[in-house]
């Protein structure tokens, strides 16, 4: 199976973070991105999932697929008091960092029971909508968020794709392609460049 994993395109301003839709820039990039995925096989996915925000909803949204599964757990920790404030805090001292930056913070275990309680909800909504030559989970995420998944689905199983991903920062439309069955992992950005 070969999950993908998206950070959503440029979205508009708003006041209302959940509700920001693409811009014009991010319609062109979610355009592209769908086409690099298709020329590698990887789109059309089987399953689609997506954190509510409508950005990442709008960015892995396939309507040959139809069915799209929105995940609450893929969103910030923002609506959970503690988790939020924390999660806030490390945003506002890293930003868009990779991942190891965050680790290397004090309160980066927020990321890791957001990314497990992440991880569930994916695994969840896979195993309950599972059927005969799925091969392809499409998953629409956040910027370091992304990162944090990518390495809770990779596990322990390959130590050099998870220092891959977490050293590297996500760029708008950015994926990270993982190939579940060995643990291999590959990063994909907008401008076609391949990191293995």
């Amino acid at each position: 199976m070969i999950i993908a994993i998206s950070r959503h395109a440029k979205a508009a301003k708003g006041k209302v973070d959940i509700e920001r839709p693409l811009d014009k820039d991010g319609l062109a990039q979610r355009q592209h991105l769908h086409q690099s995925l298709t020329a590698r096989e990887i789109l059309p996915a089987a399953m689609i999932l997506s954190s509510p925000a409508l950005r990442a909803i709008q960015t892995v949204q396939d309507d040959a697929v139809g069915k799209h599964t929105v995940l609450p757990e893929l969103y910030m920790p923002a609506d959970q008091t503690t988790d939020g404030d924390e999660f806030d805090h490390l945003f506002q001292r890293h930003g868009y960092a990779p991942l190891a930056q965050y680790q290397e913070d004090d309160h980066t275990d927020v990321l890791n029971r957001w990314a497990k309680k992440a991880l569930k909800a994916v695994q969840d909504a896979v195993f309950q909508n599972w059927r005969p030559g799925m091969n392809t989970v499409h998953i629409g995420c956040h910027a370091v968020l992304s990162n944090a998944l990518a390495v809770a689905i990779i596990g322990g199983r390959n130590w050099d794709a998870i220092g891959h991903v977490t050293n590297h920062a996500l760029g708008l439309g950015g994926t990270i392609i993982i190939y579940a069955n060995t643990g291999q992992a590959k990063i994909l950005e907008l401008d076609d460049t391949e990191l293995e």
